[in-house]
């Protein structure tokens, strides 16, 4: 039996892997537990999923007494016991130290998924090295290298998080899907529309987004912007719809804010673009991969790893960024047929949650 930690107290894209694993180990006939911090919104999808749900707190720093987190980790413990667990996994660094005691009194094994930067300061949270590293790119794996003493001895693996994808579709299928997609966004069918989708702040690269496609000459073109500030003044997209009015493209740049049909958003667009500065990984290009749109990305962090270059997209230098608007400028839509699909084969050849499953046998 395995128990899940997952800490946040919203749905990101950690947590819908998340989802995708349980179901998972659903379908392979296991029956996962899934602990979450008390304002969890995981709490109603494991309800709704019938899977194995305690809330508890799970961050140490959040109590203010040892004998609280003693009590809260007892009441874990308990739980646990009860339902039979023999493996914990952490889905981020920040739930691994909730896990400790539990782990030992149970004489349970450790997983945890590194999914975050990792630097010196990740050393408080975590004191040993896990039964089973999990990284969610290349990149992070050689932070977590350069941060601890590694032996032979720790089972170390990359793993791409799974992302979910649509059925499989034949071409004029997609075509069909993706008219209708732009009918309800009001979108010109013939245009060249462009997406950006994900958290708007300044790490993100909303601004650079907007440059680039201001210096478009083609007049065919629209950009989808999907997405919230989580800043309490809203500030950098503030800033964002400020530099739209500047360089009078309000009428090409379309705000949605965050959605709940992303799958209408990623049917309706030609292509992802995504000049973030720094990214552990990146899931939107693979996303957008499984709805057979290639991807624009900056070459940082684990980016670089979700494009297969020259194929399913095209990675850019994050400082000469400009070069992007002579792809999309030379863009033609056979170019963009190809490259979707071969960015679904690239998806599909490497993120899979049934992969990451069989992973977790080799605690």
């Amino acid at each position: 039996m395995i128990a899940f930690f997952s800490i946040a107290p919203f749905l990101s894209g950690s947590e819908r892997c998340l989802q995708l694993i349980l179901l998972e180990s659903k379908s392979d006939g296991m029956q996962p537990v899934l602990v979450t911090s008390r304002n969890s919104p995981l709490k109603k999808w494991a309800q709704d999923n019938g899977i194995s749900h305690f809330s508890v707190e799970l961050n140490p720093i959040k109590v203010n007494s040892k004998t609280r987190w003693l009590y809260e980790q007892v009441k874990l413990t308990i739980f646990l016991s009860k339902k039979g667990v023999k493996v914990i996994h952490s889905n981020q660094i920040w739930s691994y130290r909730a896990a400790l005691l539990p782990a030992k009194l149970l004489r349970a094994k450790l997983i945890c998924h590194f999914r975050d930067p990792i630097d010196s300061g990740a050393r408080w949270w975590l004191p040993r090295i896990p039964d089973l590293s999990i990284f969610v790119s290349s990149y992070i794996q050689k932070q977590f290298c350069s941060n601890f003493e590694i032996s032979s001895n720790n089972n170390l693996v990359k793993m791409l998080d799974p992302v979910k994808r649509p059925q499989k579709k034949s071409f004029n299928e997609r075509e069909t899907t993706k008219k209708v997609a732009r009918a309800n966004f009001h979108l010109d069918p013939n245009s060249l529309v462009l997406g950006f989708i994900g958290q708007i702040s300044p790490v993100k690269g909303l601004l650079t987004a907007i440059d680039v496609v201001s210096r478009l000459k083609r007049n065919d073109w629209t950009l989808l912007v999907v997405g919230n500030d989580p800043s309490p003044d809203q500030q950098y997209l503030k800033k964002c719809i400020r530099e739209v009015d500047k360089k009078q493209i309000s009428e090409r740049v379309l705000f949605l804010g965050f959605r709940d049909d992303i799958s209408s958003v990623y049917e309706a667009v030609d292509m992802i673009i995504m000049f973030s500065t720094e990214e552990p990984l990146g899931l939107i290009p693979l996303e957008a991969g499984g709805f057979y749109k290639p991807s624009i990305v900056s070459n940082v962090g684990g980016l670089p790893e979700t494009v297969n270059f020259g194929q399913s997209g095209w990675i850019i230098d994050p400082v000469e960024y400009y070069e992007a608007v002579t792809i999309i400028e030379n863009i033609k839509e056979e170019d963009l047929a190809e490259k979707g699909y071969k960015a679904r084969l690239f998806t599909e050849s490497i993120n899979d949650p049934k992969e990451y499953w069989k992973s977790l046998g080799k605690v």
